[in-house]
């Protein structure tokens, strides 16, 4: 029984070495190596069966059965049906009265093994020594009682002895042997698959991978061959050479201590690097990681090399179009204000001025509009390297945007004197060569520029000083152009006292602080004629306010137009209201109008709209204009008195005599009236002069049939002058100032008899 045993167990191992040959042989194809199995698992029962222990004639038993067994537990179905079926059918061969006991005992372990093999699928058992063993001893019983029963044999003491201790035995060595060769095959399948995902991993990613020891040698050196020519050499020669062998001595130092670096640290370390690699410069990243494992005896690292030059170029481009002007090549607003916070810390810190000057071309939009926009920008080209020649290294230049340009000068001096000295030395020396000659292609150009100045060497906001800067620099346009000023705190407070200006302005719009006053106009025998409609503004504080005191501050907050056109809409609800009243009925009232109302293209639109929403009488509505209104858009300005004058309205021109007068748009203009600016009226009558212009004025508007009004009139000597050289219309302090509509009302009822009779018979003879 004992030599039994151990031929079992002899052939078990071979049975277990031939299965290690079968799974290598057929790696990856299941079904070859199922069936290759199954015919060595039937092949080794049959083998069993061959050399068996005779119980009696046609009976016997041997270790088949544990062959059997696991082979349906681990070699599966196909395996598992081919080898019971080939043992069965050699039993059946041998014949004898254990034939059928013996076949029946197969095929049960048969079941017996897939449903084993189901049951650890489903992990509803467990697949440990105790488990197979018992599985071992569970066929074997089943086996003996068959035997016992089938052929009529008496239960004989070494059968039972082999069956239920040896036999188990070799159930659980073969299944221990086999477990331990199914766990081998998975292992080196999961490896392989692990290999083979890293190397498709490896090969796909666009970067080096290099092995490098801790002397800086090339242990291995991954990479898909179409990124090789990124290798400083070809990978076959740095193979086992050191860094400092192939690489420049410098580049070779910083790379071995980052190795080095990257063994005394747990977390993988980066480096930034560049080389020549052939005649390209390249710049590289690299991340290296400690290997946990010696190599050749030395310690090691993996390092990951990733060409990021394109990378690079990209993220200067960009820097180069977010901190600097595309046109010029000088750093844009948004780098002056980087390098302005560092000199204003560096200045704050040692206490040394720095400057910064803020330059505008005087002028450059009409040279841009005459010469076009090409000319403009080689002008603004040339303007860049001009300032660009007059700076230090400490210094920088810098384009705002459109014609203006920023210097910085750092470390001018600790005392203020000395400071302001030297930035009025280069801000001279700027202007000089601002006003030499530009060449534009074929034409030349002259031109100059204003400068505004701020010191500091305290901690402003850059913005802060921006803003100095540029009031400094309107302060110098302000003052005629092509020179320099330093910024004083009373410019800031100007702004302030504008902008607190514009946001009164517009409350007070809200609030309804602004009313119309009407000043009256009489003809040359003392009968009112008409009346003017000029705002006044009721200030909480200021008390009553003349436009001279806050149209430029409207005008700048882009309110004139809501202002202009409250003031017709409000002399229209007054023209209605007269229009009942026996003596203000007939009066008309003028209404100035501004270029921001004349030109806009629904101008007689808005007007016509006024008077039908408010019921005042178009034929009672005088507007008057500037000559400067309708140099801008004559062709638009005729359209639109055209359009009203059909309707009624009448034009006037006002402040005639002080802009551009011309007789070809006296001629073209549909005018009623000619206004005599009162500057010509404040000097008579001791300037000669202005009563020349006055009798011109007159003489021009008799040959046009215009009537003509002066404005102004304060003395009676100017009354009477102008009515001795013809005029016929006056108006002024000397007859009355400008007052609210119920004033004007008790003015034209308190009037003389005859003189009410003429203003309600409406004596203007258009």
């Amino acid at each position: 029984m004992v030599l039994h045993f151990f031929q079992s167990i002899t052939l078990i191992l071979a049975l277990c070495w031939l299965q290690s040959v079968n799974t290598r042989f057929w790696r990856g194809r299941s079904v070859p190596a199922q069936v290759t199995s199954g015919l060595l698992f039937g092949a080794t029962a049959i083998v069993n069966m061959l050399d068996p222990i005779w119980l009696a004639p046609g009976v016997f038993i041997d270790a088949r059965l544990a062959v059997l067994g696991m082979a349906c537990v681990f070699g599966g179905p196909l395996a598992g049906c081919l080898a019971v079926s080939m043992a069965v059918a050699y039993r059946l061969e041998l014949g004898g009265a254990g034939a059928v006991p013996g076949a029946a005992g197969m095929l049960i372990t048969a079941l017996l093994g897939f449903a084993y093999r189901h049951a650890l699928s489903r992990r509803w058992v467990r697949g440990g020594a105790p488990q197979m063993l018992g599985f071992g001893f569970l066929i074997h019983l089943l086996a003996l009682f068959l035997l016992l029963v089938l052929s009529g044999l008496a239960p004989v003491s070494v059968l039972i002895l082999s069956m239920t201790l040896t036999l188990p035995v070799v159930t659980l060595m073969l299944a221990l042997l086999l477990q331990d060769l199914q766990q081998r095959s998975q292992a080196s399948s999961a490896l392989e698959e692990s290999e083979a995902r890293m190397r498709a991993i490896t090969h796909a990613i666009p970067d080096l991978l290099l092995v490098l020891d801790e002397d800086g040698r090339y242990l291995d050196i991954v990479s898909p061959v179409q990124h090789r020519h990124l290798l400083y050499d070809d990978a076959a020669r740095l193979q086992g050479r050191r860094m400092h062998d192939v690489l420049p001595t410098a580049k070779a130092d910083r790379l071995l201590a980052f190795v080095r670096q990257s063994l005394l640290s747990r977390t993988p370390e980066a480096i930034e690097y560049t080389l020549d690699i052939g005649a390209t410069h390249r710049t590289f990243e690299g991340r290296a990681q400690a290997l946990d494992i010696n190599l050749d005896g030395r310690k090691a690292v993996v390092m990951v090399a990733r060409d990021i030059t394109a990378h690079k170029a990209a993220e200067a481009e960009i820097m180069q179009l977010a901190f600097f002007d595309p046109l010029t090549g000088l750093p844009n607003r948004r780098r002056l204000i980087d390098r302005l916070t560092q000199m204003q810390a560096r200045s704050a810190q040692d206490g040394t001025f720095s400057a910064l000057l803020c330059i505008d071309l005087d002028d450059f939009k009409k040279i841009n509009d005459l010469r076009g926009s090409a000319a403009g920008d080689q002008m603004l080209q040339q303007v860049a390297c001009r300032l660009e020649s007059f700076t230090r290294e400490t210094h920088s230049v810098a384009r705002m945007g459109g014609d203006k340009f920023a210097v910085l000068l750092s470390g001018l001096s600790t005392v203020r004197e000395q400071a302001h000295s030297a930035a009025s030395l280069v801000a001279g020396q700027l202007l000089e060569a601002l006003r030499a000659p530009y060449q534009l292609g074929p034409n030349v150009q002259f031109s100059s520029g204003s400068i505004g100045i701020v010191l500091f060497n305290e901690t402003f906001s850059a913005n802060e000083l921006l803003q100095q800067a540029d009031l400094a620099m309107y302060a110098a346009k302000d003052a005629g152009k092509n020179t320099w000023y330093f910024f004083v705190p009373a410019f800031q407070e100007a702004v302030n006292s504008r902008l607190r200006l514009e946001e009164e302005i517009r409350q007070g719009l809200l609030r309804g602080e602004f009313h119309v006053h009407y000043q009256p106009q009489f003809d040359e025998r003392g009968h009112l004629a008409g009346a003017e409609a000029l705002v006044r503004w009721q200030h909480p504080e200021h008390g009553l306010m003349i436009p001279g005191h806050f149209i430029g501050a409207a005008e700048q907050a882009g309110l004139l137009q809501q202002l202009d056109h409250w003031v017709l809409v409000e002399a229209c609800h007054q023209l209605a209201a007269w229009s009942g009243h026996p003596v203000m009925g007939s009066v008309p009232v003028s209404v100035n109008i501004s270029a921001v109302q004349l030109h806009q293209g629904d101008f007689s639109t808005q007007v016509m709209g006024v008077l039908a929403e408010t019921g005042a009488p178009a034929n009672l509505l005088m507007l008057e204009l500037t000559e400067s209104v309708l140099v801008r858009d004559m062709a638009l300005a005729i359209a639109h008195m055209e359009a009203l004058r059909v309707h009624g309205v009448r034009f006037a021109l006002d402040d005639f005599g002080t802009g551009y007068s011309s007789l070809s748009y006296l001629q073209q203009l549909p005018l009623d009236e000619l206004k005599i600016d009162q500057s010509f009226v404040r000097s008579l009558p001791a300037d000669t002069g202005s009563l020349v212009i006055i009798r011109a004025i007159t003489a021009l508007a008799e040959s046009f049939g215009f009537d003509v009004i002066a404005e102004g009139v304060e003395t009676d000597a100017q009354h009477t002058l102008l009515a001795s050289n013809g005029c016929r219309y006056f108006q002024g302090y000397l007859f009355a100032q400008p007052m609210p509509a119920e004033a004007l009302t008790t003015l034209a009822t308190t009037l003389p008899r005859n003189e009410r009779h003429a203003a309600a018979s409406g004596i203007r003879r258009r």
